[in-house]
């Protein structure tokens, strides 16, 4: 009856793809590389200026950050004030006899010598001196020529002078005396807009435009009040009817630069302005300015290039605006020229030497140009200003993660918790992956559990450490997030079908897989897990199609062995063993070392009832895989067969040595020792 019994039993163990896949799927479970969190994106800082602009998105790998040279950070953009026609002091002549009406010789030689004196000392620059000379004028003919002109000044010199009121009410008196006349219109309109009042403004323009419309002067300045009352379309109008007039009027260039680069489908417009504006622009720091725009505009299209060139240029031009230096490190560095953008920080230091964030700049360059020592030394300076940054305690942690000091990467880890900055729950991640080093996997999942909600990544981290505490049911909800998160990453996929695997679900594996290949991860690999799944679950036809996917990647010896075995396999389930011997003989051709094969192939020959073959080739799995029970199981029972109970005895001994869970070997040693005990007492 026993005898019966393991005869039984090795009728069960005698199933080609069963055999196989009790081992393979074991075999082939291995343990996911672990890969640090890198930096976020935001390390290299940001271009100064106007408004800060976001550009690169924090991103990554296992850890929640960018493997690409990528340089995060906002630029600090220039000043975006119109610019206003060059200033042109009206020298008022002056007045005509007949102007002069009949006033006594007297009273227009005085008027006269007051007049010219507030002339002299406004050339001077005595602006206290000239404003009593006009007064003077003023007391003397308040409603005459000489009085209106010495108003027009008097609002001029108060405008200058940041008297707003004064300006105001000096230049509507100049208006009310004579209201056709256009450069006090225009005056007056500029001394609205120069106090914010901007209505006011466009009226007083209009009417000077229309008092003068060949005037480009104010037509120019009716453009600013327009871009002033975010009338954009008209102030775009007023500068262009001036280009078409003067097209080498670097100011009108520059205020249409401003309104085009309102609109983001416009940035390659407004930057062509900006240049042009730069090229007749005579005021050196205006012409930086320019520059230093027109570099922003390349930046937001992402030429980083060109946009590097513009801000150093600005730089040259006008040094006493550090910024523009800044920002050429940042352009630079983005566009990955780390030579140039070190040395830009560099020059940008020389000036600025406590700028926190130009340091972590610097730090942000050594570190993409792999420079990490110098790294550390720039962010360690950077730290030493601004305590509070916590992408710079990231960066440094992570340094320090890749250097396998994790003691002092876990403090700056810490650190950046402890800020509760954006960066918290991507430092837990990191502090997970620093106790998976010192293998707490316990102590790595608490810092899991704290991860950013939002980030694939954590659920991946936590459903491997998931996988590796065997709780696969967990590990499988953990990385179905993961995946729900980001549906292209493959390495998600595959994760979760691992998962499916280890949970009994074959069905919802092949699922997975498919999406690993579906995102471009169409490795041998994959595809043969895909086609030994559907072997598995009798799916014949899909099992073929995915061998044939295989063969066509394989680019090894030793994956054309495999594909070999996979159609050795399925002309097994085929019921078809020669087909299936030919293929096992063909995977040997390519690849001698394998023990799978000739497992598999002492199973067909002991199926077959050629033991001696079968024990040859089984001999030679044993000793390529001494720790593998499935050949000793299989000599074992081939011994018995052949009524060699105490030679069958030792192999299964030799099986539950190598593997402690060999049910099957343990069972039949029983019977084995039982037998050979009969044998000696007969």
């Amino acid at each position: 009856m026993k005898g019966k019994y393991l005869v039984s039993i090795l009728a069960l163990v005698f199933s080609l793809a069963g055999a196989y896949f009790l081992v393979q799927w074991a075999r082939e479970e291995a343990v996911r590389a672990r890969r640090e969190v890198r930096p976020p994106n935001r390390a290299v800082s940001a271009l100064k200026g106007l408004v800060p602009t976001g550009l690169l998105k924090k991103g990554g790998d296992r850890t929640g950050s960018s493997r690409g040279k990528e340089v995060p950070g906002t630029i600090r953009p220039p000043e975006r004030k119109v610019l206003e026609p060059a200033e042109e002091r009206r020298e008022i002549k002056v007045p005509s006899e007949s102007q002069l009406g009949g006033l006594a010789g007297r009273t227009k030689e005085t008027l006269r010598l007051r007049y010219n004196l507030g002339l002299v000392n406004l050339e001077k620059g005595d602006l206290a001196s000239a404003l009593d000379a006009f007064r003077g004028v003023i007391e003397i003919d308040p409603q005459g020529e000489y009085g209106r002109r010495a108003f027009i000044q008097i609002g001029i010199i108060s405008d200058q002078l940041g008297d707003r009121r004064e300006a105001i009410h000096s230049l509507r008196k100049a208006v009310r005396l004579d209201p056709r006349d256009p450069l006090a219109m225009h005056d007056l309109g500029l001394a609205y807009l120069h106090a914010g009042k901007i209505r006011e403004a466009v009226t007083a323009l209009e009417e000077a435009a229309r008092l003068a419309p060949s005037n480009m002067q104010i037509l120019l300045n009716l453009g600013n009040s327009y871009f002033a009352s975010e009338e954009f379309s008209r102030a775009l109008r007023s500068y262009e009817a001036v280009l078409q007039s003067e097209p080498r009027n670097g100011a009108a260039h520059f205020n249409r630069g401003l309104v085009l680069m309102r609109n983001s489908e416009k940035y390659a417009a407004a930057a062509a302005s900006f240049d042009t504006a730069a090229r007749f622009l005579s005021d050196v720091r205006e012409r930086a300015r320019a520059r230093a725009l027109a570099g922003l505009m390349y930046y937001k299209q992402g030429m980083l290039d060109e946009a590097g060139r513009r801000f150093e240029k600005a730089a040259e031009e006008d040094p006493e605006v550090p910024d523009y230096r800044f920002n050429e490190a940042v352009a630079k560095a983005q566009a990955g020229l780390f030579d140039e953008a070190r040395g830009a920080y560099q020059k940008y230091l020389a000036i600025r030497p406590g700028d926190a964030e130009a340091w972590f700049g610097l730090g942000s360059v050594e570190f993409l140009d792999q420079r990490y020592e110098k790294s550390l030394a720039a962010f360690g300076k950077g730290l030493s200003y601004d305590t509070s940054a916590d992408f710079a305690y990231f960066t440094v942690g992570y340094i320090l993660l890749e250097k396998d000091q994790l003691d002092r990467a876990e403090a700056m880890f810490r650190k950046v918790v402890a800020l509760h900055g954006p960066l918290a729950p991507r430092a837990h991640v990191n502090l997970g992956l620093i106790y998976e080093k010192r293998g707490d996997w316990k102590g790595a999942l608490a810092e899991y559990e704290q991860g950013d909600p939002e980030d694939p990544r954590t659920f991946y981290n936590k459903g491997l450490i998931l996988r590796r505490l065997q709780k696969n049911e967990e590990a499988v909800k953990a990385l179905r997030r993961a995946v729900d998160l980001d549906r292209k990453d493959p390495k998600y996929a595959t994760a979760l079908a691992d998962a499916y695997l280890a949970t009994g679900r074959p069905d919802a594996a092949i699922t997975e897989y498919e999406r690993t290949v579906e995102n471009g991860e169409a490795s041998v690999e994959i595809l043969l897990r895909l086609a030994r799944l559907n072997l598995q679950l009798e799916r014949l036809d899909p099992a073929g199609k995915w061998i044939e996917r295989a063969e066509s990647a394989a680019r090894s010896n030793k994956e054309r062995a495999r594909i070999f075995l996979m159609k050795a396999l399925l002309e097994d389930k085929r019921g078809d063993l020669a087909a299936a011997e030919n293929d096992l003989k063909e995977a040997l051709v390519f690849d001698k070392t394998n023990p799978d094969v000739y497992y598999n192939l002492g199973i067909i020959y002991s199926r077959q009832l050629r033991y001696d073959e079968a024990v040859d080739v089984l001999r030679v799995a044993a000793r390529l895989e001494p720790n593998d029970a499935r050949a000793y199981t299989q000599l074992g029972n081939i011994y018995y067969r052949r009524g060699l109970p105490e030679e069958a005895a030792r192999m299964f001994e030799r099986a539950v040595k190598a593997d402690s869970q060999a049910v099957e070997a343990a069972f039949n040693l029983v019977r084995a020792r039982e037998a050979a005990k009969r044998e000696r007492t007969e």
